[in-house]
């Protein structure tokens, strides 16, 4: 059994009391634990986006599978990997979306499209060249 929050008891109270109908009952229910869950989901990005910073090398472009791959765990076919019709709907349709929401929250850039997409975030720092200068020796001949 889940715990009541304190707004859906205070709708079981309006409830008891008639001020509501079933009906209403109901859809605000409904309406609070889809706000729930979608603050739930958005701590898991959350989350999801603080694992794949550390993971992720500046300027480095990664395809969206390696990233599922490497930061949740998750195989794909494309890794030489057999998965099952359950397995393949929870990559497309959970875990994908939510590793682009993540790369999203990190202001990841997107290079290409369709199976070609390539995301990086920041950029590689250009090593720094000093220039030596050399004095000009001159000799003298007499």
């Amino acid at each position: 059994m889940t715990k009541k929050s304190k707004n859906v008891k205070a709708l079981d109270v309006l409830l008891a009391g008639d001020v509501i109908t079933q009906s209403e009952y109901d859809r605000f229910v409904k309406r609070h634990n889809k706000a729930e869950a979608k603050a739930a989901e958005q701590l898991l990005v959350v989350g999801l986006s603080q694992e794949v910073q550390a993971f992720v090398t500046p300027g480095v472009q990664y395809k969206i599978s390696d990233l599922v791959k490497e930061v949740m765990f998750i195989q794909a076919p494309c890794h030489g990997y057999k998965e099952t019709a359950d397995e393949r709907k929870f990559r497309d349709g959970v875990a994908k979306p939510r590793m682009i929401k993540a790369l999203e929250l990190l202001n990841a850039e997107v290079h290409g499209s369709g199976a070609q997409t390539r995301y990086s975030i920041g950029e590689v720092e250009a090593a720094v060249i000093e220039t030596v200068e050399t004095e000009e020796v001159q000799t003298e001949e007499s």
